[in-house]
């Protein structure tokens, strides 16, 4: 890596670049690790030496997660073996096409394939939530409103930073939910 600068913006933006393309690369990596562990799993090339897909996973060799691993399938086999759009996903964040795998069909691909060239991963998480048809995670100023309201007889800081830890956890089970 030969970074040529003049400035100290010039650092930034070069480094910048390098960046984007690393991210490029792991991409294209994980589409092809993809389309590898699938095949693997599929025809179970894993059954002579390992009980599992997931002992495969862990030999000493690969050691992947397994999260790692099936989203790597997952990206495969849905854009790439589904809907043949390994052109039109070049660019993409692998971690956004994961998150759209369960909402896109023949009729919405294009739209789905645009917001996660667009928007960050939050805003995906929540246009693929409400698509889901689940409710929207509130927001940090609605969570703080409803606490404030249920608990307007504190006031001892204290007694509200313990009352709003256990009010949060039990906030987030319920979202979860």
């Amino acid at each position: 890596m030969s970074i040529m600068v003049n400035t100290e913006g010039d650092v930034l933006l070069g480094l910048i670049e390098v960046l984007v393309n690393l991210k490029k690369e792991i991409g294209t990596n994980l589409l092809q690790m993809g389309k590898i562990l699938y095949k693997i799993k599929e025809e179970r090339l894993y059954a002579p030496q390992y009980e599992s897909f997931n002992e495969f996973l862990a030999m000493p060799e690969l050691s992947f997660s397994r999260a790692m691993a099936y989203k790597a399938v997952v990206v495969y086999r849905v854009f790439v073996e589904t809907y043949a759009a390994q052109d039109l996903i070049e660019g993409i964040d692998p971690d956004k096409l994961y998150k759209i795998a369960g909402v896109v069909d023949n009729n919405n691909l294009d739209d789905w394939l645009g917001k996660a060239r667009v928007l960050s991963r939050g805003d995906l998480t929540e246009e693929v939530r409400e698509a889901k048809g689940n409710k929207p995670r509130p927001g940090l100023l609605e969570l703080v409103e409803e606490f404030l309201e249920k608990h307007k007889h504190l006031i001892l800081p204290r007694e509200i930073i313990y009352a709003w830890e256990s009010w949060r956890k039990q906030k987030k089970l319920e979202v979860n939910q």
